[in-house]
This record gives structure tokens, sequence and C-alpha cells, in this order.
């Protein structure tokens, strides 16, 4: 059972950025049902004074945690591509970087943009992304430009459907994975 001590000490501990990163935990573990202020409040030990402290709506906290795995997502794939030396190490890069992904959290930010405008922007503006940076790898392995942007589409959706498959069970991802990089790598040999 919670004291009144306990709260007060949880409250001093958790910053804005405590709440933002726990809320995106709770989001990957649980699902974008569980990112409820009562919920939330209850899971972290908190009180609603704790929240409004650092936010002023569940609007402006669910913001938040989308910029969390937004620029968390974009930094961590731009530093893994900066020492690449060769299009053909970025590709192979690109490729272990998206699949390392949390496939729950990819999929519950997913299936919250159905039901959520703004989590479907963020959706959006991250799959947009995505393509962009992989047509610019392709483009540099000598596709032309159409032809790099419809493949990025192709390896991105493909990407989708493969987190999506193997959520329960990975069993054969990384078979899968290996079968995609030889499609498109026989793709782009066709596409020169």
């Amino acid at each position: 059972m919670r004291t009144h001590r306990t709260i007060k000490y949880a409250m001093a501990k958790l910053s804005k950025e405590d709440w933002v990163q726990k809320g995106f935990k709770l989001l990957e573990k649980e699902g974008y049902h569980a990112i409820k202020l009562e919920n939330i409040c209850d899971k972290f030990h908190v009180t609603r004074g704790s929240f409004y402290h650092h936010f002023g709506s569940m609007n402006e906290y669910v913001q938040e945690i989308l910029k969390y795995w937004k620029d968390h997502t974009i930094a961590a794939f731009q530093e893994i591509l900066k020492d690449c030396k060769t299009p053909v190490e970025k590709r192979t890069r690109m490729i272990e970087f998206v699949f390392g992904l949390s496939a729950k959290a990819e999929l519950s930010v997913r299936a919250w943009a159905l039901s959520n405008k703004v989590v479907r922007k963020y959706v959006d503006y991250m799959d947009k992304e995505r393509v962009r940076i992989t047509a610019e790898i392709y483009y540099e392995l000598g596709l032309q430009k159409e032809l790099s942007a419809e493949l990025a589409v192709f390896a991105h959706s493909n990407y989708i459907g493969i987190q999506t498959y193997y959520i329960q069970n990975p069993g054969n991802k990384a078979k899968t994975i290996q079968l995609l990089s030889t499609l498109v790598s026989l793709y782009l040999s066709q596409g020169k």
C-alpha cells in the first residue's frame, strides 16, 4: 500500500523526461490502451498532480511520447549510417537497424494511429522519413530516382508486414529478413 510519503518521494524523482520514457515503455509493453491517466499514475506510483505538473493535458503527453519515439528512432538511424563508408554498408546497417527496433512498440503506435489523428500524423511522418532515407540509399546504389523511391516503399511495407507477422512468434524472422534482403538485391541488380 502506498503512503503519502511514498507518493511524495516518487513525485520528486519523476522528471518530465522520466514521464515520457516510462510512457513509451508502457506503450511498448502494454499497448496504447495503457496510456490513460489513471493507469499511468497507478503504474508510476504518482498522483495526477505530478502528471499535471509536467503536462497540461493527455494530448500534450501523447505528443511528447510520440516525439520521443520519432526523435530517438531517427537519431539512432542517422547515427548508424554516418560511419558507413559505402552504400552497400548503409543498406546492410539499415536492415539490421530497422529489424532491431521493437516490433511491439512499432505496432502499438500503428494500431493507435487508426483511432488517433495526432498519432497518425507522427506515423505518416515516420513512414515518409524512413522511405526517403531508404530511397536515398538505393539511389546511391545506382538506381534511378523513381525506381529507388518505388523500391523503398516496397522494402518499408515489407518491414511492416514482417514485424506484424512475427510479433507473437519470432520463429523464422531472420530467414524472412534474409529473403527480403535477397529480393531487394535481385531487384537492385535488375534495376540498373
